[in-house]
């Protein structure tokens, strides 16, 4: 049996919109919802109702876009929400308060891109952000600056594509990172070289297809 939750005009605490991006439960069993314009919602499953957290103009501590794509929490118990124009979100549950990283053209060390497509943290708590057109970007809460990892033409251990769907860690405390267009890139963060896994007429057993949408390692390390 299905137990279906919708947006209700007459009920506030309902879900703030039906277009739900991305899911995510937190160390307490909140769950938390990405919405395609009805911005952040935490759903608490013993009142089963929802909270809204939305971008509001004269709000600077507000939500900063309210097309979320991505959700993490964090070793402290922040929650990361990566938004579609918006940047990236830092959302202190204690005070409820957003803080915003987002790209300035002045500042080399923002964020690269305002599209977050997918956020991850490694082993050492560094935040790893996937975006629509930046690449890839790790981020140092001590320093809070971004490093860029991104495409460059004449450099075959770059980024193979700027548009990054996914990432994930693997057991060695490498990086795998699935792109639009540009296969799967294997990332040594010792080196800081990319390996490209890409489709190959030739080649039977090289990847079908080089839009890549998701990964993950497997209990053998296996990665799918």
């Amino acid at each position: 049996m299905f137990f279906i939750f919708k947006k209700q005009l007459d009920d506030f605490r309902s879900l703030s919109n039906n277009y739900i991006n991305v899911v995510f439960e937190d160390q307490q069993g909140n769950l938390w919802l990405g919405t395609r314009g009805g911005g952040l919602n935490r759903f608490n499953p013993t009142t089963e109702k929802f909270t809204h957290y939305l971008h509001k103009a004269t709000d600077i501590n507000s939500l900063s876009d309210d097309r979320v794509d991505s959700i993490i929490e964090d070793q402290q118990g922040n929650i990361w929400v990566g938004t579609d124009g918006g940047g990236l979100n830092r959302f202190n549950p204690t005070t409820e308060k957003f803080t915003h990283y987002r790209h300035q053209t002045t500042d080399p060390n923002s964020l690269s891109n305002d599209g977050v497509s997918t956020i991850i943290e490694d082993q050492q708590g560094h935040i790893w952000v996937g975006t629509w057109g930046g690449g890839l970007n790790r981020f140092n809460p001590t320093t809070e600056k971004f490093t860029h990892y991104r495409h460059q033409a004449t450099d075959i251990n770059s980024l193979s594509d700027d548009r990054v769907h996914a990432i994930t860690e693997d057991r060695q405390g490498n990086f795998w990172v699935c792109t639009n267009g540009g296969g799967l890139n294997h990332f040594n963060p010792i080196t800081e070289q990319f390996t490209h896994y890409r489709h190959q007429v030739t080649d039977p057993n090289s990847l079908t297809d080089d839009v890549i949408d998701a990964v993950i390692e497997d209990k053998q390390g296996n990665i799918w």
